[in-house]
């Protein structure tokens, strides 16, 4: 079989969607901001991407394979339960979709809950700001991690190649909107949100006080929350007098690569965000 999603450049295709939203999202927070930024985003842009770009290669070194390419494989010699289930293609596609992203939810509530995995995820919290840069701060060893259960969950459920593409695209456009610095109508919000994560739904995810970091944890759907009792409307405060970030990481310092590589082996990172149990 040809190592190919329908004779497609899936690379090509992912990367042109990708770039592109970021630069719709970059122009939808010059012209519809929703909060002023607090720091220099010079220096964000600089060091997050930075650190985006670092953990990119810390991954093509140590898992050379790639999560459509793995799907194809598993396709062609029909491994995993959805490749033995006899379902029809739509319905595959489509449940696998659902299962990625419910397996993303688990994961991202496991991150907040086990101290040894919140040490690598805090990096991402601990952003004084929340704008399209704050989607790709994530330590290596985070990024690691999630790529390594991804892995795993599409071999032991065989997700389809396609679903796996389709995900892929949807995560990364819908975090990178969740994320941006952008000021929805209301009402367009209240609708949106049914169907998506939006900015003001994931801004509560990353407020400094700790319950409301302890909810909202959904990557595409806004499902997984309200189901699981993780769903926060609006933050107490408000979301234009929120604080933003960590209570121990708010040195302008601790925005640089190096020293966002250091913070999960600091004596303030070995606090977890709060027990699962006690996420409202």
């Amino acid at each position: 079989m040809e190592n190919s999603l329908f004779g497609l450049d899936h690379v090509s295709i992912y990367l042109y969607v990708y770039f592109t939203v970021i630069a719709l999202v970059f122009i939808l927070e010059l012209v519809f901001p929703r909060r002023a930024l607090q720091q220099s985003f010079a220096v964000r842009w600089l060091n997050n991407i930075g650190l985006n770009v670092l953990s990119h290669y810390v991954l093509r070194f140590l898992v050379p394979i790639a999560s459509i390419d793995l799907a194809l494989r598993l396709e062609a010699n029909e491994i995993g339960l959805l490749n033995l289930s006899g379902l029809s293609i739509l319905l595959k596609v489509m449940i696998g979709i659902l299962l990625l992203d419910v397996v993303k939810y688990v994961l991202h509530r496991l991150y907040h809950h086990f101290a040894v995995l919140w040490r690598c995820h805090l990096v991402h919290h601990a952003d004084l700001d929340v704008d399209f840069t704050t989607h790709v701060r994530h330590h290596p060893f985070e990024s690691l991690i999630s790529l390594t259960v991804k892995l795993a969950t599409i071999s032991i459920l065989g997700v389809p190649a396609l679903a796996v593409f389709i995900y892929s695209i949807a995560a990364h456009i819908v975090s990178l909107f969740a994320h941006g610095n952008i000021a929805l109508p209301v009402r367009v919000d209240r609708v949106v949100r049914c169907f998506i994560i939006t900015p003001d739904m994931h801004r509560v995810h990353h407020s400094i006080d700790k319950p409301e970091t302890n909810s909202n944890y959904g990557t595409v759907f806004p499902w997984w929350d309200r189901l699981f009792n993780t769903y926060v409307a609006q933050p107490k405060k408000g979301h234009l007098d929120m604080q933003l970030g960590l209570d121990r990481f708010r040195s302008p310092r601790d925005l640089f690569v190096d020293r966002m590589l250091m913070l999960p082996f600091t004596k303030q990172a070995k606090q977890r965000a709060k027990p699962i149990v006690d996420a409202k």
